[in-house]
């Protein structure tokens, strides 16, 4: 899927304040850019509607990356695979952010979730007509004048230690372009693994290694949260598309549903894979980063957590 090249440009004076640590106290948006795809008329296209899925609740996910110059947004309405990009990038010139947007409307099967290794990089779950999911890479090229974020995968899957690598940000030629005057961004997929048998999927997060995805999906009143590689281990670890669970709902009912996640770098335990509701959090170590978690602790309040692991402690947050 590529977006068109067409550019259509709306200048506004004054969109109001949006600052980041390092913009000034009046830094407001003045550039902003809205690319059209194929067979879509110019302009945003928010989504007013808040349509719901089938246990009534929000169909619209949302998935974000943010360094300090550059912050990505994209909402999905799962009800019609619509994902709506919003861009914010700092003219290093003018130290203000500027604005672009554009609405994908990917063809073909239902996009279902949606997640980022980093801005350039999105992990997406996509149902088919038979009712099997595929686990998708989608690629922002990088555009010139564009920020971009990078990070390199994992060499190897589960089962060998990594060191994360530090998160490159950048922009592409050196020369930052606003909006309106570049190219629309393009987009490229990729099929990493198809034909997993999951139900509704609620909740994906990627590792930030790329080694692997976790789901939480329900089917027949039960719900899971599974691991599953998406890059080879070789002969001795698992396999593409496995299902590795990590969290039984079932056995669990103290934890009804994820309603948020982080990932952490403890200096002491190493990997941190967190799932929050509004009361119990539940963290997944992996103490060498290998891609497997060892042990597994549980908090029935969020201040029993901040009271033992408070924001300090944390080496990494991606």
């Amino acid at each position: 899927m590529k977006a068109s090249s067409q550019l259509y440009t709306v200048v506004l004076p004054s969109l109001g304040l949006f600052c980041l640590s390092g913009c000034t106290a009046n830094s407001q948006h003045k550039h902003e850019a809205h690319y059209s795809t194929p067979g879509q008329s110019a302009g945003h296209q928010a989504i007013d509607s808040r349509p719901t899925d089938g246990r009534g609740l929000q169909s619209v996910y949302e998935a974000g990356y943010q360094t300090q110059s550059y912050i990505l947004n994209v909402e999905l309405d799962t009800s019609g695979s619509t994902l709506t990009v919003e861009g914010h990038e700092r003219d290093p010139a003018r130290a203000e952010f500027d604005q672009w947007d554009i609405v994908l409307n990917p063809t073909g099967s239902v996009v279902e979730r949606m997640t980022m290794r980093h801005a350039n990089e999105w992990y997406v779950a996509r149902r088919s007509t038979s009712g099997t999911v595929a686990i998708e890479r989608w690629t922002m090229a990088r555009t010139n004048g564009a920020y971009f974020t990078g990070r390199r995968t994992a060499p190897t899957g589960i089962g060998t230690p990594v060191e994360t690598p530090a998160l490159v940000t950048g922009i592409q030629g050196g020369q930052y372009i606003e909006p309106p005057n570049r190219t629309a961004p393009t987009f490229s997929k990729d099929v990493i693994v198809s034909g997993l048998a999951l139900g509704q999927i609620d909740t994906i997060v990627i590792d930030p290694d790329g080694r692997y995805v976790a789901i939480e999906h329900s089917a027949n009143g039960n719900r899971e949260f599974v691991q599953i590689p998406i890059i080879t281990s070789g002969t001795s670890g698992p396999a593409i598309g496995d299902l590795i669970p990590l969290w039984d709902f079932a056995s669990n009912s103290e934890f009804p549903a994820i309603m948020s996640f982080g990932q952490y770098e403890h200096a002491t335990y190493g990997r941190a894979l967190v799932i929050r509701d509004l009361n119990t959090s539940v963290c997944f170590w992996d103490a060498d980063n290998d891609g497997n978690f060892e042990t597994t602790e549980v908090f029935d309040s969020l201040g029993a957590w901040v009271s033992k692991y408070p924001n300090s402690c944390w080496s990494r947050k991606f």
